[in-house]
């Protein structure tokens, strides 16, 4: 009987500077395998997680009416399995394998030809500070939701020119803009319930009309235990995976299920679902013996059987500390396969430390304005790729990259055929003044109705250091702005849960909907107090923190705190440590009061002073 015990295996490659990152085949010619390749998660990661919506069938089917066996490998939709290049896991169960799957189905097209595949390095890229650090799935769908993804073939190749490359190229970002993810949700697999779920999604997305998806999902299989199915079984002789390792270090895909597998956990000599085999007094999934999912790996055909391994249904519902699957939620992606492109920024950036730079569009209804009134961050071009020239080359060429962002969104602050500034705005983070550049040129396209293009009248505008260097261009759009027609809403019930079907119109379908927030403001014009005394010293000049005592009782949300935490990011909190607060979710999952918060640093050689003498904090 064939059993890998990775957690034993002696054979460790240290590839980059990522000491995580190894091959555990335990064939030293044989194709790597490679893991190690997820990153920490943070508190921000945990925030956003907790918010993605959960993906329910449409029409809900018992576990006796789903078939039992699937196998979404056999569709025209799943490229062929491949092998990934370094630690880019995340990439290739994300993007590799699902995002390929799903525009491909979207588009009833075939996905083994490269013009219908989608790479794994143009998102990881921009996620690995180009020394091949890890990333997850979802990273790069957030990319992808925003910047679209090029093909293989327009890529050049799955990791063409290896991990610290940024394509340049207006044309193939414009092209990437119509593949685009629209949304991602997770099934939450600790129960039968759960699994359940799972299974219909694999097996048909509607409840039986439609096929189904992909799934993803992390796991530790650097310290895993695979063996093969046992004699007298179905698919005997075939790996399985009966328990991961504690600590998640690889993605992968979910691609089918087989009720039939079997395994004897507890060597009574039976498969049983019915009996409390783990001793914690309960008979759920986590005592299922029989049963399992076909997983997609990213390590070629030599492993497993054609590149692919059962994984047991108690693994979903374990906890990661006793094998489980990482957190118990799986997730799966929507594509966007008709998106459309109507407004975009082409700019040629020149600069010799691409991770000082956060590249930024804005928009003002004045058409004389200095600064934008409304701006849009991209989750790419955000200090970013390491201390690399643009492209991650070594030459002169390299230093010089030529992007395309997608600023459509932008179109909601103005009025259609009224004229509008339109903004770059190029942020320097580099406090110890190492690198240089340009904003060589850019310019606005239009294509409402037809193409045009309106080039800014500045060009080789030299990017200040730790400030904001803006270039601009007026233009009047004619567009169909979407319009809300609902005109009221039914009652709600304080301290109940309520939904209403807000109805739209013109525009593109299908609508994407978000609260518009309104807040007051008050500007206060006062001379700062020149402070002295009471210096403190955070844990770091950046994402530090210090914990500051004071001598009254703070109410907040609830409690009452005698100690408060300033973050070197602008924002106080009470969890005694650093918290990465930069978005609205992690607003919302932290206790704090959020000013200024933002990814910043304080910088030594010009200190400054905090005295807490007191203050006045409004809820509303």
């Amino acid at each position: 009987m064939k059993k890998y015990i990775f957690s034993l295996v002696m054979l460790i490659i240290a590839l980059s500077a990522n000491a995580q990152i190894r091959n555990i085949n335990p064939d030293p010619n044989g194709e790597p395998w490679i893991v190690g390749g997820l990153r920490p998660l943070t508190a921000s990661d945990y925030a956003m997680l907790s918010n993605v919506p959960r993906w329910s069938p449409v029409n809900p089917k018992s576990m006796q009416d789903l078939p039992s066996q699937v196998d979404n490998t056999v569709n025209p939709w799943f490229r062929p399995i491949f092998n990934q290049d370094g630690g880019s896991c995340g990439q290739a169960s994300g993007v590799g394998y699902n995002f390929t799957y799903e525009m491909a189905y979207e588009r009833n097209i075939p996905a083994n030809i490269t013009a219908n595949q989608y790479p794994t390095h143009f998102t990881w890229n921009f996620l690995n500070n180009g020394v091949g650090d890890g990333s997850w799935y979802f990273d790069g769908w957030g990319i992808i939701r925003e910047a679209g993804c090029p093909t293989v073939a327009a890529y050049g190749g799955m990791s063409s020119g290896g991990q610290a490359r940024w394509m340049t190229g207006y044309d193939k970002y414009y092209n990437a803009m119509f593949n685009r993810t629209l949304e991602f949700y997770g099934i939450d697999v600790t129960t039968y319930e759960g699994l359940n779920t799972l299974k219909q999604w694999l097996w048909s997305r509607d409840g039986g009309t439609l096929p189904g998806g992909l799934a993803n999902f992390g796991a530790g299989i650097g310290a895993s235990y695979i063996t093969s199915l046992p004699t007298g079984t179905p698919n005997a002789g075939k790996d399985v995976v009966v328990q991961w390792g504690t600590t998640s270090d690889h993605a992968m895909t979910f691609v089918g299920y087989d009720d039939e597998i079997r395994y004897d956990y507890n060597n009574d000599g039976q498969y049983t679902t019915t009996l409390d085999i783990n001793g914690d007094g309960k008979v759920n999934l986590q005592d299922c013996e029989i049963g399992g999912l076909v997983m997609a790996n990213s390590w070629g055909n030599s492993f497993g059987f054609n590149g692919k391994a059962y994984v047991m249904y108690k693994l979903l519902a374990d906890p990661i500390e006793i094998g489980g699957i990482w957190s118990n939620v799986v997730h799966i992606v929507q594509a966007k396969p008709d998106a459309l492109p109507l407004l975009t920024l082409k700019a040629k950036i020149k600069h010799t430390s691409r991770n000082k730079l956060k590249i930024m569009a804005g928009v003002s209804t004045d058409p004389a304005a200095l600064t934008p009134d409304h701006t849009k961050s991209f989750p790419l071009f955000s200090y970013q790729g390491g201390d690399f020239y643009m492209t991650g080359g070594g030459t002169t060429a390299d230093k010089t990259i030529e992007i395309g962002l997608d600023i459509t969104d932008l179109l909601t602050y103005v009025q259609p055929g009224a004229e509008a500034r339109f903004f770059l705005q190029v942020v320097d983070q580099d406090p110890n003044f190492v690198g240089s550049g340009e904003i060589v040129s850019c310019s606005l396209l239009d294509y409402t109705t037809g193409t045009t293009e309106v080039v800014s009248p500045s060009a080789n505008v030299a990017i200040v250091n730790n400030d904001t260097t803006l270039v601009w261009m007026n233009k009047s759009i004619d567009f169909d702005k979407v319009q809300v027609t609902t005109e009221s809403l039914d009652p709600a019930t304080v301290m109940e849960n309520y939904s209403y079907q807000l109805e739209a119109a013109q525009g593109t379908p299908p609508y994407a909907w978000s609260l518009q927030m309104v807040y007051s403001e008050t500007p206060l014009a006062e001379q700062f107090p020149a402070i002295t005394a009471n210096h403190l010293q955070p844990t770091n000049d950046d994402d530090g923190f210090v914990v500051q005592h004071i001598d009254f009782d703070f109410p907040f949300y609830g409690e009452t705190f005698n100690n408060i935490t300033i973050l070197t990011d602008g924002g106080i909190t009470f969890s005694n440590g650093f918290a990465y607060i930069r978005e609205d979710a992690s607003i919302i999952a932290n206790r704090c009061i959020a000013a200024y918060c933002a990814d910043l640093m304080i910088y030594p050689r010009n200190p400054c002073h905090f005295q807490l003498e007191s203050f006045t904090f409004w809820l509303a």
